[in-house]
């Protein structure tokens, strides 16, 4: 086969699923920041200690309360 082929790490909708890996850095115990700007970073938004958004994830954080830099 010839050129790049994407491998995704997981199943998840997205391709990747963001919350997971967050989950099992902070199991590790790590502070998490998370930059992101769409609908699939969401999940991940809601469990980051900082989070840095713009665009839609900027308008869902700010509808829901989470703290954020835009």
């Amino acid at each position: 086969m010839r050129g790049w082929q994407c491998h995704f790490r997981d199943d998840g909708p997205f391709g990747h699923d963001k919350q997971t890996s967050l989950r099992e850095a902070r199991n590790r115990g790590e502070y998490l920041i998370f930059i992101g700007d769409g609908f699939s970073d969401r999940q991940a938004a809601e469990m980051a200690d900082e989070v840095y958004a713009k665009h839609s994830l900027a308008v869902y954080c700010r509808e829901q309360g989470i703290e954020f830099h835009e």
